[in-house]
């Protein structure tokens, strides 16, 4: 959410586009829209009127629609948002930034407004609600303050209700205490608790340890939980274990991006799979009878 409390679909808590390390609930929706509309230097001017007796012809510019992604010489204006990425920490801790990887296609950040306007109803979402936990806090050296939790909440609720269809939603979070606020503020959407199941050294041991977590959605009438991929691979009877706690089974994580580790987890009855190569992993959940053609 930005400092003018819009709901916006953004992936990290800091915005390396800035080339500092800015967090995002300190800037606003126009400042965030500013830095995804990058300037191209090979943009024509559009003639959108000629006016005869003046003897003047109008200009317009407007955003480029063809990408850069495989310009050998792309615009300096690109250069420079990359040269200003790379002195940030996400850059150096992942060697890249997820919104201009290379010079790939970019376009504008989008609200949750937008994306419920423009894709039909027809689409499921899995709304995952980013706040800040202690381990974010540790991990991206974040200044120890942000958006209060209701105002945070309230916010994307009311815009979810606002644009109230059919549409089957999920909300989902790591962190316990936006699980708590979503689940006990609204009932028509499920709510999924998202942890790092041991494999990560947290303080909260809700988040840490996958039985505290399985605990922690049963008191809190949650629909599931969605575990980081290792310990299901590593032992898949967990799945088991999960479900028979009434609870809905799923995974995320590099792992489930491997055809393999995917139909293991399936064979165990995981209820849901976050990969990042859905055509692959389709493809074998198909072929291997787990799902629909």
């Amino acid at each position: 959410m930005t400092k003018d409390l819009v709901p916006v679909v953004y992936h990290d808590f800091l915005v390396p586009e800035t080339g500092i390390d800015a967090q995002i609930h300190t800037i606003t929706l126009d400042q965030l829209t500013a830095l995804s509309n990058t300037p191209s230097e090979s943009m024509p001017p559009q003639v959108i009127a000629n006016d005869a007796s003046a003897g003047l012809v109008s200009e317009k510019r407007s955003r480029k629609t063809r990408s850069n992604s495989w310009d050998p010489n792309p615009p300096q204006s690109i250069n420079d948002l990359a040269d200003r990425v790379k002195k940030t920490l996400i850059y150096n801790a992942r060697g890249f930034n997820p919104n201009t990887r290379g010079h790939h296609i970019k376009e504008p950040f989008a609200t949750l407004e937008q994306i419920l306007d423009a894709l039909p109803s027809s689409v499921g979402f899995d709304i995952e609600i980013k706040y800040p936990t202690l381990f974010d806090r540790d991990m991206w050296q974040l200044v120890p303050f942000a958006i209060e939790l209701n105002i945070f909440v309230d916010g994307i609720l009311d815009k979810i209700f606002e644009k109230d269809s059919d549409r089957e939603i999920v909300i989902s979070s790591f962190s316990p205490e936006i699980c708590i606020l979503a689940s006990l503020k609204q009932s028509k959407y499920p709510v999924l608790h998202l942890t790092r199941g041991g494999y990560f050294h947290l303080w909260d041991e809700r988040a840490r340890s996958l039985r505290a977590g399985i605990h922690f959605a049963k008191a809190w009438n949650l629909l599931g939980t969605i575990t980081v991929c290792n310990p299901i691979l590593a032992c898949p009877k967990l799945v088991g274990t999960i479900k028979q706690n009434g609870l809905v089974c799923g995974s995320y994580g590099g792992g489930n991006n491997v055809s393999e580790n995917a139909k293991t987890q399936a064979e165990a009855g995981l209820d849901v799979i976050v990969v990042d190569r859905f055509a692959l992993i389709l493809k074998t959940l198909q072929e291997s009878g787990y799902t629909e053609t």
